[in-house]
């Protein structure tokens, strides 16, 4: 066998025979044509370009364009070219810095709103600290937002302020407890609340004598 009878058969033998007979079908990553043929939603994608190496946006490999390369295009997926986590945060609706910018946002945790009472800055008539009675108040809160959690379940747009007036005798026990004042428009709250003040205890008072305390609570719902 001649030499150049040895080259042709060895051409046309084995794995190089294989891809000679494939040229025609298989194309270049690099060149403007699909790597595995025209359909563009192909295993590989549209990993083609104009240019040697990184081809970006439309038609390229897309790793931070709209292309069927790198990023995808896919709704409501993650995206190599909108998550931005090299670097300075990307841009989420409305301008806010978020990680990402369209496509597979992930977007700040939302801020999940509570039932609260709050209370508020009591007016103190006697030889009592309001510092101290304020302390006295906030350790019975619990008892305070218990009222409003029983009716909170039944109406969840509960919402107001109580505002309670209570003496505190020469020996620290609540002589009377009443409403002064509301927007709740709710009995079971305001009588709750009312009744729940009556059972507290406080320091007695400098130099004896009754103190008269009126003490507001602003009671917020996540629906109101």
């Amino acid at each position: 066998m001649s030499k150049q009878a040895a080259e042709e058969r060895a051409r046309n033998s084995g794995i190089l025979g294989i891809l000679n007979k494939q040229a025609s079908k298989m194309t270049s990553i690099f060149g403007r044509e699909m790597a595995l043929g025209n359909d563009p939603e192909d295993a590989l994608g549209n990993l083609i370009g104009a240019q040697i190496g990184e081809a970006t946006g439309i038609g390229g490999l897309a790793l931070v364009g709209t292309g069927w390369g790198g990023s995808g295009t896919g709704e409501n997926t993650l995206g190599i070219g909108n998550l931005a986590t090299i670097g300075s945060l990307g841009h989420g609706p409305g301008g806010r810095n978020d990680y990402g910018r369209a496509v597979g946002l992930i977007d700040r945790p939302k801020r999940i709103i509570v039932p609260e009472v709050i209370p508020g800055v009591a007016s103190v008539h006697g030889m009592l600290d309001k510092e101290i009675i304020r302390r006295i108040v906030h350790l019975h809160m619990n008892e305070v937002k218990y009222c409003y959690d029983q009716e909170l379940v039944k109406k969840p747009a509960l919402a107001g302020r109580i505002s309670v007036q209570f003496a505190i005798s020469p020996v620290g026990q609540v002589l009377t407890s009443v409403m002064q004042s509301t927007t709740m428009e709710n009995a079971r709250v305001e009588n709750c609340v009312v009744n729940a003040v009556r059972r507290w205890e406080f320091p007695k008072p400098t130099g004896g004598g009754v103190v008269i305390v009126l003490y507001p609570f602003s009671f917020t719902s996540p629906t109101s």
